[in-house]
């Protein structure tokens, strides 16, 4: 049996070739032009197909599609506008479909993808128009209606493409170039399907300049109408370069995120899951300044509109001055942190903060509130005490000389601080002085010519500790 089979096997697959090539024969791929630039159009788009059709049987029944461009339609308001033009695409085909002469296109393949978006000064897409036709309703035999199905496509693949937004508003100009991306079952219905991306990244407005690698990997959902996110298993590693006129920064880190975002009226996201690993920042500014991160990690949720998420962060910490040796620390964050829908109003509880200079810890804890517009700020702060004077010798701060060597060796500060604009206030100050206890208000108002305002009590202190020594009189001989 199995000397037969293998004696047959060389027929079937000479049976297959054949019904193959007359395949490629009797249907001329050109007669689906108008089905497949229809295709586009139920997605309220206009496809020119620029060159001929022509078949491609292997790896599977694909059609071979030459330069073509796609554009959104003329509206009474504005002119027809290219989305995007491509060397070579490759359509995958269903069979049998095929062979009632039905076009059932399974996957795309672009090559040398050049697209263009653009916002224009009202705030309006060049691709808003995307899916957002009416659907229509077709009768069956039957009687029944069926309204038009939105195209999905299995797989999608992009390589050595381009992809260039321009936004007018806001003057920001992002180019992705080398861009590579793939996905399978893609639906524009908030179905979740894979997505992978690679790309050269570089952004530019009036103000900063940005250079960036970036590889993603993640679950999407998408509406048909483009506005609404959402990534779930987002893994993305990123290095990028980051420029203004004051100062330059370099980073590299790798991502996990679950996010959502929603752009119909105003942008509203969320990170329901974040987590940054084995990161690296470097800050260089022009006056010599420099700040290195490395080993951060930072873990947490960020819910604007949503419930507080906590974040947590930490991370080997080197900085460096002019005029003052490097110094190395360990910084540790946590805070609750919520913020509303706005972006507006900020509330952080339960923050801790800690840092070593030398010897020395740094501790500080607090709660803060902020409001952006209208500027308005309140915060509780609590640093523990420290030694002031080893954290001064350590950043070769030199201190005035006093009489007491160890003069402010004991420095700590409980106390609400609230503003805006115009005014600080410093309220319930309790602040600890070696040996002496300070409480009291104080009034900082903004601007030239305001007068500070100050009502301290201190409990008791020696003053002639933190004057310079006394200078030491020689003795006078006697005659």
């Amino acid at each position: 049996y199995l000397t037969q089979t293998v004696q047959k096997f060389p027929s079937v697959v000479i049976l297959a070739g054949s019904a193959l090539a007359a395949l490629v024969f009797w249907i001329d791929p050109n007669t689906f032009k108008d089905e497949i630039e229809k295709l586009a159009a139920d997605q309220g788009l206009i496809l020119h197909l620029d060159g001929d059709l022509s078949w491609q049987i292997f790896p599977n029944i694909q059609i071979a599609v030459g330069e073509a461009s796609l554009a959104t339609p003329a509206s009474p308001d504005t002119a027809s506008a290219e989305l995007l033009r491509f060397t070579q695409a490759q359509l995958a085909v269903a069979l049998k479909p095929l062979l009632q002469k039905q076009l059932v296109i399974q996957g795309v393949k672009l090559s040398g993808l050049n697209a263009n978006l653009i916002v224009d000064k009202n705030g309006v897409g060049n691709w808003s128009k995307i899916g957002n036709q009416t659907k229509t309703t077709e009768t069956t035999p039957s009687g029944q209606s069926n309204a038009k199905q939105d195209l999905g496509i299995q797989k999608l693949q992009l390589d050595n493409s381009t992809v260039h937004y321009v936004n007018a508003q806001t003057g920001q100009d992002i180019l992705l170039k080398n861009l590579s991306l793939s996905g399978e079952n893609i639906q524009l219905n908030n179905t979740e399907f894979p997505l992978r991306l690679s790309s050269e990244v570089s952004f530019k407005d009036a103000q900063q300049n940005l250079a960036a690698d970036i590889e993603l990997n993640a679950k999407l959902q998408i509406n048909d109408t483009l506005d609404n996110f959402v990534v779930n298993d987002g893994d993305i590693r990123l290095s990028a370069e980051h420029s203004n006129a004051q100062a330059k920064l370099s980073a590299k880190t790798r991502l996990k995120l679950s996010a959502t975002a929603n752009m119909k009226d105003a942008l509203v996201w969320s990170l329901s899951n974040l987590d940054v690993q084995d990161t690296s920042l470097q800050y260089s500014a022009k006056d010599g300044t420099e700040l290195k991160l490395k080993s951060l990690d930072l873990t947490g949720t960020v819910q604007p509109g949503g419930e507080p998420g906590l974040l947590r962060l930490q991370s080997e910490l080197s900085y460096s001055a002019p005029k003052q040796p490097v110094i190395n620390t360990q910084v540790t964050l946590a805070s609750t942190l919520s913020i509303d829908s706005a972006l507006n109003k900020i509330n952080s509880t339960g923050t801790v903060f800690t840092t070593s200079i030398g010897d020395e810890t740094i501790s500080i804890k607090g709660d803060a509130q902020a409001t952006i517009e209208p500027l308005s700020y309140q915060s509780s702060v609590l640093l523990s005490p420290a030694n002031f004077r080893k954290i001064a010798k350590t950043l070769a701060i030199s201190l005035p000389e006093m009489a007491e060597a160890n003069s402010v060796s004991k420095v700590g500060v409980n106390a609400t601080i609230k503003g805006d604009d115009k005014l600080i206030v410093i309220s319930g100050l309790t602040a600890t002085l070696d040996t002496s206890t300070i409480s009291g208000d104080i009034s900082l108002p903004l601007g030239e010519g305001k007068l500070t305002k100050l009502a301290l009590n201190i409990d008791k202190i020696n003053v002639d500790h933190y004057l310079p020594p006394a200078k030491e009189t020689p003795p006078t001989s006697s005659k």
